[in-house]
């Protein structure tokens, strides 16, 4: 079965504001129901904070690199959510289970600047991919959340279920990778950060994290409440 193309999705929310919601702690710490009146990309297992078994998806997404998403618990919210949802193409041998589902290629890599022709989208990991897709689809204000790209120093934790009580976190029928292959992951990231930056100025767009004490330095970070200040 092959999948939508995303491309699809192009220009689709020109001049809209959009909040890409990754995964990180930071997340604990934040009232994000103001966020649904605009265009949400929710990565991985934010979809655990998304109420969206009911509803349109008209402005609602869900994008992931890591097909490994399909033996986590929250799965079946992502199945079940009424939302866009977009994977990479390295998900192909499990296309026949993802129907209505869009499909993406990555970016090159290996070039100082994006090409602003090519018709994938960043990775190496979502959140690149959902700030790329937001841009693509004609936002020009994109707020971060949970994009935090550290891991918490006394805790050593790295995502904000992990606040949650034991019985109600999301279930892995792996192992998760190491820290050290999650800061590895964050370097190669950052990487693509200042592509994104400067691939927003081409689109007159402007890219801000709402976490202070995210380790990512290519965009303006700011509160979620001036956030919504911009907005209005």
């Amino acid at each position: 079965m092959e999948l939508k193309p995303y491309t699809l999705l192009k220009d689709k929310h020109l001049g809209e504001t959009a909040f890409v919601v990754a995964s990180g702690t930071s997340l604990n710490d934040l009232d994000i129901s103001g966020i649904h009146d605009h265009v949400v990309i929710s990565l991985n297992a934010s979809i655990l904070l998304m109420n969206w078994s009911k509803g349109k998806p008209d402005k609602r997404y869900w994008i992931s690199n890591d097909a490994f998403c399909r033996q986590w618990s929250y799965w079946k919210d992502v199945i079940e959510a009424k939302a866009n949802k977009i994977v990479r193409d390295s998900w192909r041998r499990y296309f026949r289970e993802l129907k209505g589902f869009y499909v993406f290629s990555p970016r090159p890599t290996d070039e100082n600047d994006l090409n602003v022709e090519d018709e994938g989208l960043c990775h190496c990991s979502s959140a690149p991919s959902a700030l790329d897709l937001a841009l693509q689809m004609g936002c020009k204000k994109v707020f971060l959340l949970g994009v935090d790209h550290c891991i918490r120093s006394r805790s050593g934790r790295r995502y904000f279920w992990e606040y949650w009580d034991k019985k109600k976190r999301p279930r892995f029928q792996r192992t998760m990778h190491s820290k050290f292959h999650q800061i590895r992951i964050f370097t190669l990231n950052n990487k693509m950060y200042s592509q994104l930056k400067n691939f927003a100025d081409y689109k007159n767009a402007v890219v801000y994290n709402c976490n202070s004490l995210s380790h990512i330095e290519s965009f303006d970070k700011i509160t979620l409440e001036e956030a919504f200040r911009l907005i209005k």
